[in-house]
Order: C-alpha cells, then sequence, then structure tokens
C-alpha cells in the first residue's frame, strides 16, 4: 500500500513528540509546592483559581499554540489530504486534544510527585506504556485479553485512531502486490482505504467516540489533578 504504512509511522513519531513535549508541565507544580501550600493556608488564595490559572496560561502558551503551529506546519509536508479543509483542521484539533490530554496525566504524576526527578521518570514511564497501546506496534485487535482495557485509558489509542481515520478513511490506497522474489510486479490495484485502516486494526466509525474521548480525557485528568491538590491541603 503506496505511503500508508508512511503515513502511519509519521503520526506515530508526531503523537510522540507531542507527548514528550508535555514534560515541560511538570516543573509547574512541583517547584512551587511548598510556596503554594503555605500561601494557600494563610488564605492568600484558595485552590480553584491558583489551578485555573496555572491550566490556562500553561495550556494556551504552551500546549495549544505551539501544537496548532508544529500540525499545521507539517501537514503539508506529510503529503496528507488536500480534498477537503475540514480534514486539516481535524488533524489540528485531534493534535492538540491529544496534547493537553498528555498533559493532563503529567499534571497528575507532578502532583502527586516528591521530585522533578521522580515526576520526570514516572511521566515517561507512562507514555512508553500508553504508547504500546497505540495501535502501530501492537494492533488493538492484537492485545491480550488482559490488556485490552488498557486502550481506553490511553490518549495514542484515541488520537492515532481519529487521525489515521481523518486522513485515510474515504480515499483509494494503491495495492502493489510482489512476486516470489519480492519484487513489484508493476500491477497497482487500487482498494478503499477504509480496508487499509480496518487491516490495521483501526475502527473509522469510531471517529465521533475516539474525540470524545479525548476530550473527556482531558477534562478527567484535570479534575483528577484538580482533586488531588485539594487532599495534599487536607494532608497539611
Amino acid at each position: 500500500f503506496f505511503g500508508v504504512e508512511d503515513k502511519a509511522g509519521m503520526v506515530t513519531f508526531f503523537l510522540l513528540v507531542l507527548s514528550f513535549s508535555s514534560l515541560s508541565c511538570l516543573d509547574l507544580f512541583i517547584g512551587e509546592k511548598k510556596l503554594f501550600n503555605v500561601e494557600r493556608e494563610n488564605g492568600y488564595y484558595s485552590t480553584l483559581p491558583y489551578f485555573c490559572t496555572k491550566v490556562l496560561f500553561d495550556f494556551i502558551p504552551l500546549r495549544i499554540i505551539p501544537t496548532v503551529i508544529l500540525s499545521a506546519a507539517i501537514y503539508f509536508p506529510m503529503g496528507l489530504r488536500t480534498d477537503g479543509a475540514s480534514y486539516f483542521l481535524w488533524f489540528v484539533g485531534c493534535s492538540t486534544l491529544f496534547s493537553t490530554f498528555v498533559t493532563g496525566y503529567c499534571f497528575i504524576v507532578a502532583i502527586i510527585s516528591p521530585s522533578f526527578g521522580a515526576a520526570a521518570l514516572f511521566s515517561s514511564l507512562l507514555i512508553l506504556w500508553n504508547t504500546a497501546f497505540g495501535g502501530l506496534m501492537i494492533q488493538a485487535k492484537s492485545l491480550p485479553s488482559a490488556f485490552k482495557p488498557c486502550r481506553y485509558m490511553s490518549p495514542f489509542y484515541f488520537a492515532y485512531e481519529a487521525i489515521m481515520t481523518d486522513i485515510l478513511n474515504g480515499l483509494h490506497c494503491m495495492f502493489d502486490p510482489d512476486n516470489a522474489s519480492g519484487q513489484g510486479e508493476g500491477v497497482h490495484v487500487p482498494v478503499p482505504c477504509k480496508q487499509m485502516l480496518e487491516n490495521l486494526g483501526l475502527t473509522p466509525e469510531n471517529f465521533k467516540r475516539d474525540v470524545s474521548a479525548l476530550i473527556g480525557g482531558t477534562f478527567g485528568t484535570l479534575f483528577v489533578a484538580f482533586v488531588l491538590l485539594l487532599i495534599i491541603r487536607e494532608r497539611k
């Protein structure tokens, strides 16, 4: 299939770049943890405005804007579809939601970690663990039964399926079969890209579910992070 494997690899690498870029948020809470607890106990501010301010000034300048710029910069060099502006917008939107989802995970790790080093280690392991369920290295349908629920907690799984569906569904891929010696026969057979997606273990019909999961995951991880800040207050 011409270019399909290349696009699948590029999407995975792109998601890895976004995910490890999210590690820059770790110092957001760790560096001010002691000061935050002291000033909150003295009544200078409560948990909610502090948390909202941190999220606002991290998400917009460091997650949303850079992701939009990077997505727009690589979309056309990657040779992605140009038959409609909506595909480009969905690519940018899904990439941004993925970045915020992973950042929410890093927020949680930063709040519960005792130091920056520990937070960086735990976050990196968490990212690599979730990568295994993204769909490229191991197809979602090929996962052992015990690990299948893990994919529904992985932002990689939802983002990979949504982006691959966005850039391929509705197009036709070209299949070039090889002969016994491994050489191409020069015969190009058009095949719906939807079939290729299904061969990769991806379901195009899950696109809306995947986008909703990315949105829900972002707000869910932020809610958990906020609750953890409240628990820290109770322990002090």
